[in-house]
This record gives C-alpha cells, sequence and structure tokens, in this order.
C-alpha cells in the first residue's frame, strides 16, 4: 500500500493543503480517526497552537481526534493507542525533544509500520521534520534548541529528503550552510506550504515560490 504523507509547515491553514489532506483520506472526514500528538510542544504554557490545529481539524468535519501524548510510553501501548486510527496527526513544537520520546516510545517504528499500512501521517513543523531520515534541519535558521542533547538525529526515515519548516528570505544564508554540510535533498516550506507524498509521487502544495536545495527538484518533485 503506498505511503501517504502531507507535511506541512503551519499545519492545515489554507484552502489548498486541506484540498491535498482530504484527497489522501481512505473514506469520509466524518468516518476517520485522528490521532493528535502533542508532544512536540506539550510544554509550551501558551496552547493556542494546539487548540489551532484542532480547530482546523474540526472546521473539515473530522469528529473523532484522539490526543495522545507518546512521552513515558512503551512501543504495545503505542501501537494498541494507534491501532485503528486512519491519520496520525503530529503536532510542532521543540523537534529534540520529539525526536527523544519518539524513539523511547517506540513511535517510530510503529509509524513506520502503519505507514506501510495506508494511514495518514501529517507533520506540522517538528511533526514534518520528524517524518525525513534526520531532524538535523531542525536546529538550523537559530531554530529549535537540542534540550534533549541528542547526538544521533536520525527520525522516522519515511521520506528521502529533509523538509525545513517556516521559510522566509532572511533565513536563506542558514540554509544554504546546512544544505552544504548535507548530502540530502532539501525542499524549504514557508508556511502555508506542504509537500505531499502518496507512494513514490511528491507534489509541492501551496502558494509562492517551490524554494529548494540539493537537488530536491530535480530528483523528487513530480512533473
Amino acid at each position: 500500500m503506498a505511503k501517504k504523507l502531507l507535511l506541512t509547515s503551519s499545519g492545515l491553514d489554507n484552502q489548498l493543503l486541506v484540498d491535498a489532506f482530504l484527497q489522501m483520506l481512505p473514506k469520509a472526514p466524518n468516518e476517520c480517526t485522528v490521532a493528535f500528538i502533542p508532544t512536540a510542544g506539550n510544554t509550551v504554557v501558551d496552547q493556542q497552537h494546539i487548540r489551532n490545529r484542532l480547530s482546523e481539524l474540526r472546521s473539515i468535519d473530522i469528529h473523532t481526534v484522539r490526543i495522545l501524548d507518546i512521552e513515558g510510553m512503551d512501543k504495545s501501548s503505542v501501537r494498541e493507542q494507534l491501532r485503528d486510527s486512519d491519520i496520525v496527526f503530529v503536532n510542532g513544537g521543540n523537534t529534540f525533544r520529539l525526536l527523544h520520546w519518539a524513539r523511547q516510545s517506540g513511535f517510530c517504528r510503529v509509524m513506520n509500520e502503519l505507514l506501510e499500512h495506508g494511514v495518514v501521517y501529517v507533520g506540522v513543523s517538528a511533526g514534518s521534520y520528524l517524518a525525513c531520515p534526520t531532524i538535523e534541519a531542525a536546529g538550523w535558521k537559530h531554530g529549535d534548541t537540542n534540550t534533549e542533547k541528542l547526538a544521533d538525529l536520525a527520525a522516522i526515515n519515511a521520506v528521502p529528503f529533509l523538509v525545513t519548516a517556516h521559510y522566509d528570505e532572511s533565513k536563506v544564508d542558514e540554509v544554504s550552510d546546512g544544505a552544504v554540510n548535507t548530502t540530502l535533498a532539501i525542499v524549504a516550506l514557508r508556511d502555508g506550504q506542504a509537500i505531499q507524498v502518496i507512494g513514490d509521487k511528491v507534489t509541492f502544495i501551496g502558494e509562492g515560490e517551490q524554494i529548494a536545495f540539493n537537488g530536491f527538484v530535480e530528483q523528487y518533485l513530480s512533473r
């Protein structure tokens, strides 16, 4: 079964991204179950970013959303909690914190199994980084702090390229420097943009220029 991922910078915050998301669903939105992973940002005092994402899901007629904080969980519990999910929605926050608990809980392994069975993965910022081979791009642009002191940044590896979220022209030097130090192709996502992956088909979604490094367009982008 084809893997289905929607890797966003800022969530389902415009109609182009909503349409791309709806295209990927296995059934009507009101019949889908979403597992919402807040772990990257659940220590932030202001939880408005979580409320915004939940509101976006409700606005497209998704009724069943189960919030699942993977911190402190084990692999068997994660697998059981995700067993009947149609969509796994991994929200933003600190990417290093997210990777730490995604590994400790077994979420990375379970998610790869679920992707093979057609479960849709939606990432927002940190959640998008987690789907990549590594989360190295999360430290670019004066980005996330490595609060967990991780030396190994290997992540889910569900896609063969890197994303960098919340991109704008002020960050071109930092991203260019990062690109020099990796062999991986990179797509830079502005807020309101995303990459949709369905099997081997990779599609840029959103308005505005497509910014990419290290041959991303030539290697991966669907024509």
